[in-house]
């Protein structure tokens, strides 16, 4: 934080935050300067600002005779959605647990179950218990994009995994190295995963039972 917020609080506070207080690791960031200190719009977006953006592209792709999004911000906004989702700073291992877990409620809460069920139907699924990430990996299965299997959706299931073998379920395990990399890591593999997608969505199209087509078509 800056020194001008800190002056802010009571002087008590104050005095409480100082034993805290630690040497600076780096410098002030090129973005941060740009931004706060000369008043300018950032001349690259951020890693969340770039998932927001995979996101809401997912968000706005409409599949050909279906009503209905494919991702929708759980909460109604990208705001409530990625509420807790800020990037590790330390290699505190409780700041990690808490990116994966709201890095996993962004992305994977917002799959809507009910149109990707229809997709998968159209394919010939008849599994009711599948999830939002079974149905995903049965529609590019259906077609034959197993490359995608692995780059995206082996993604999005391990950190769902990761989310559900929380600490908080006796099991948590953090990743040898640097959290604070594996983290910034994580964040562009997840956006990477959900590009992928896009581009298959947006040109996905569906395989409609003779049925619907209409009598005599």
């Amino acid at each position: 934080t800056y020194a001008i917020y800190l002056s802010r609080l009571p002087y008590a506070e104050q005095l409480h935050w100082l034993q805290y207080n630690v040497k600076p690791k780096d410098g002030v960031s090129k973005r941060a300067f740009r931004t706060d200190f000369e008043g300018n719009f950032p001349e690259s977006r951020s890693e969340l600002e770039e998932l927001k953006a995979a996101l809401l592209n997912l968000e706005s792709i409409k599949v050909s005779g279906l009503e209905g999004h494919l991702w929708a911000p759980k909460g109604g906004s990208w705001e409530n959605a990625s509420k807790g989702l800020h990037l590790v700073h330390t290699e505190n291992p409780n700041q990690w647990h808490d990116f994966v877990i709201a890095l996993a409620n962004t992305v994977n809460e917002g799959f809507q179950k009910k149109i990707l069920a229809k997709i998968a139907s159209s394919f010939g699924n008849n599994d009711n218990t599948l999830g939002s990430l079974g149905l995903i990996k049965f529609i590019l299965n259906a077609n034959d994009r197993n490359d995608l299997i692995e780059e995206a959706h082996a993604e999005l299931n391990e950190l769902q995994q990761k989310r559900s073998q929380g600490k908080a379920h006796g099991a948590w395990k953090t990743p040898n190295g640097s959290l604070i990399t594996d983290s910034k890591d994580r964040l562009t593999r997840a956006t990477k995963a959900i590009m992928k997608l896009c581009k298959f969505f947006e040109t996905l199209k569906l395989i409609l039972p003779p049925a619907s087509l209409g009598p005599g078509k």
